[in-house]
C-alpha cells in the first residue's frame, strides 16, 4: 500500500505494516495506542510535548537529542544527569 499527498484523518486499526517508511511526514496531534514498535529508527523526528506513558523502553538508546525540559516520571533529565556525572 502507498499513499502519496494530502491524506487527512488516516485511521489504521488492526493492520500489520511491518517493514513500514513514513518519511517527510506529518503526523502531529497524532494517537497511537497498543502498537508494537519495537526495533524501529527514529531520526530527525520531532517529538516536542510528545507524551509516552505506560510505554515499554527496554534497551532504548537515546543519542545526540535535545533533551532540554525532558521529564521522566517528573524529573527533569538534565538534573538526573548532572547528577550522575557529579558522583
Amino acid at each position: 500500500m502507498e499513499i502519496i499527498g494530502q491524506e487527512t484523518k488516516l485511521k489504521i486499526d488492526d493492520t500489520d505494516l511491518l517493514e513500514c517508511k513514513i518519511t517527510n511526514s506529518d503526523i502531529r496531534n497524532a494517537e497511537i495506542k497498543d502498537v508494537d514498535i519495537k526495533n524501529c529508527q527514529f531520526e530527525d523526528v520531532d517529538f516536542a510535548g510528545s507524551k509516552f506513558t505506560n510505554v515499554t523502553l527496554d534497551n532504548v538508546e537515546i543519542n545526540d537529542c535535545d533533551i532540554e525540559g525532558m521529564k521522566i516520571d517528573g524529573i527533569l533529565v538534565t538534573e538526573l544527569l548532572k547528577a550522575y556525572e557529579a558522583k
